[in-house]
């Protein structure tokens, strides 16, 4: 389940709500309504879990010296396999610095070898952990933009009612009907993830580090 990084305070500020005193930080209907626009963003932007989480996937080798990986941004990864053989891998600092001797180096979004993945089906396994550490590390116009699109489904849960309206069904194209910087942040995030990504096979489910 998507941890969200907005809060019920900040969407009652946003919809001018917001009591002083913060006692009424604890609503079901909005907390519901930011779980459902969090995961939107998340499915939207199809950058996997905004938080940080750890991801252990199997890729099929195209005889390319760099691998992008589905889910970014990149913080470490911790295993990188060829076949049935590990590789030693570093950041890409501690490589060009001569820090740290490898054979292949990350960056926030892809794996470089020195030489060339080899072709193959599912024959690269790689463990990463990407995303965000806090809520608060998430792009400010990212949270900006999901706080909007939270904005939009709560009047819609007003509207309708909770339970009678599927708002996780709408909530995608809700991210479509924003205007202005709030959607074109949403876009501009996704297509940053994007490259000529390969999703990638599921080893392990994926393991949100900060729920």
């Amino acid at each position: 389940m998507t941890t969200p990084w907005i809060s019920v305070g900040e969407l009652k500020m946003r919809r001018g709500l917001k009591d002083p005193l913060g006692r009424h930080d604890s609503d079901p209907l909005f907390e519901n309504v930011i779980k459902v626009a969090c995961a939107a963003v998340e499915r939207f932007t199809g950058r996997g879990r905004l938080l940080l989480t750890r991801y252990d996937k199997r890729f099929c080798g195209d005889g390319h010296d760099e691998l992008f990986l589905p889910h970014v941004p990149v913080r470490t990864v911790s295993q990188v396999v060829i076949g049935d053989a590990p590789i030693v891998v570093t950041t890409a600092d501690a490589f060009y610095t001569g820090g740290v001797s490898g054979s292949a180096f990350y960056t926030e979004r892809s794996v470089t070898r020195l030489g060339l993945w080899p072709r193959g089906k599912a024959n690269i396994r790689v463990v990463w952990e990407a995303g965000y550490a806090t809520p608060g590390d998430v792009p400010e116009d990212v949270r900006s933009a999901t706080i909007a699109l939270a904005v939009l489904l709560s009047k819609e849960a007003e509207r309708y009612g909770d339970q009678q309206k599927d708002l996780g069904g709408v909530s995608v194209q809700y991210v479509r009907n924003l205007e202005g910087t709030d959607r074109i942040a949403l876009y501009t995030f996704r297509d940053w993830g994007r490259a000529m990504v390969e999703p990638g096979v599921e080893v392990n489910p994926p393991v949100e580090l900060n729920p």
